[in-house]
């Protein structure tokens, strides 16, 4: 939403306004949810009301899926405090880069179990995905053709730098490609 003003816009004074502390929370939560933390290891987690937070790493990604009104949701499961937690994003979350390893912190979740006792988290328009800082790592990566190079033309290899997530254990050391002929 957008407020323009202009040389031909009319501006009225008023009043003061005296608001009540307890008017002023309940705008303050109107506008911006209290969504606590959970470990997801509670056993009553599917069952409190409102929003939660939850921290975990995402161990699968399965592609975006459209719904019927070309509403995008990604599902994934979340791995937190050894507990495996089905997740579904919709709509801008849904188009979040995410990477399977990477720690997330997802705020203002929705708890929803099926009627098979099976249970899992719906974002809502407050929800929000943060990903930790150091989870970018710095590499280069060599790129040839090994079935071109010569060692005339080995000397001419370029590097390539670039940045991306990734959780340690999926990092290729290239220092043992260095040497290989």
């Amino acid at each position: 939403m957008y407020l323009f003003v202009g040389p031909g816009t009319l501006k009225f004074k008023t009043v003061p306004q005296v608001i009540t502390e307890e008017a002023e929370n309940a705008a303050k939560h109107a506008l911006c949810p209290s969504s606590p933390a959970m470990s997801g290891q509670e056993e009553d987690i599917f069952s409190k009301g409102g929003y939660l937070s939850l921290q975990g790493q995402i161990t699968e990604v399965r592609g975006v899926r459209m719904t019927r009104t070309n509403v995008p949701i990604l599902d994934m499961p979340l791995q937190c405090g050894g507990r495996g937690l089905d997740v579904s994003l919709w709509r801008d979350e849904a188009l979040t880069d995410l990477y399977v390893g990477d720690e997330v912190l997802l705020t203002h979740l929705r708890p929803c179990r099926y009627n098979n006792g099976q249970g899992k988290f719906n974002s809502s328009a407050y929800t929000s995905v943060k990903i930790p800082e150091g989870q970018v790592q710095e590499t280069e990566t060599l790129l040839a053709s090994l079935k071109s190079m010569t060692p005339a033309t080995s000397s001419a290899v370029s590097r390539w730098s670039t940045s991306f997530r990734t959780p340690s254990s999926l990092a290729i050391p290239t220092t043992s490609w260095q040497n290989c002929q």
